[in-house]
């Protein structure tokens, strides 16, 4: 093990102990001699693509016109950047994918932060399991990728990524934190029959496994696709 991994690894470890999460001293320390980052093109071209279905299901028409984001979606080639399913809705009429979607289609925002984040258009990808809210969802669907179908090509093929020594840092953190929610989620039933001491709690007071756990989860689920750069977004590995 190199000092690089042992530091980021206890690096991770004083972040999420300040925050009061508790993760398992086993997991495998990162290894920034091994990591890879997928091109930053393909980083944009998923970001724009979240972007432009996110706004398809819920943003209102008359704010944002359905032939604006085709134009977008077709002239950038934006169906590579969605999955199969994402896909599906992307072919829905408007009034029934946000019908069917408005209420989950909040889970890809999170994911579209770490990704962004990423590309150096955010600051900050908090790993305490707060939902984005307000003026963070309207930078990220209205403010980052650009709205005219030629700029957004060119705002594909422009994007550059963070140092890989920062992308493997951050997704340790969530790495850690995720592991930490999932030990949460595990120990509801021990918590609820008095056996899970407060002290031993994984995750700080007021962490709802579900709600915040699944932040996490979506923020992971980005920072560990990019770092694995053979692999499709549904295949990415969020084990713990």
């Amino acid at each position: 093990m190199s000092e690089t991994n042992v530091a980021i690894r206890a690096m991770s470890e004083r972040k999420l102990t300040r925050a009061g999460f508790r993760f398992a001293k086993w997991l495998p320390l990162p290894s920034i001699e091994e990591a890879h980052a997928r091109p930053a093109t393909q980083i944009a071209l998923r970001l724009a693509a979240l972007c432009q279905l996110c706004l398809l299901v819920a943003a209102p028409e008359d704010k944002i016109p359905s032939q604006r984001l085709i134009d977008v979606y077709a002239q950038a080639k934006l169906e590579e950047g969605l999955t199969p399913a994402e896909r599906a809705i992307w072919l829905l009429p408007r009034e029934e994918a946000h019908a069917a979607h408005v209420d989950k289609i909040g889970w890809r925002l999170e994911n579209m932060l770490a990704l962004a984040w990423a590309l150096g258009h955010v600051e900050e990808c908090g790993f305490d399991g707060a939902m984005l809210q307000g003026d963070a969802i309207e930078r990220l669907m209205l403010k980052i990728v650009p709205t005219e179908a030629k700029d957004v090509v060119t705002w594909i093929a422009g994007a550059k990524t963070r140092a890989i020594h920062d992308l493997v840092a951050m997704e340790d953190v969530f790495y850690c934190a995720h592991n930490a929610a999932r030990n949460a989620s595990l120990g509801t039933k021990r918590s609820i029959l008095g056996i899970f001491r407060k002290h031993d709690r994984p995750v700080p007071d007021g962490f709802d496994p579900r709600i915040h756990g699944g932040v996490i989860q979506e923020r992971r689920h980005a920072l560990t696709w990019i770092l694995s750069p053979a692999t499709a977004w549904d295949d990415t590995d969020l084990s713990t």
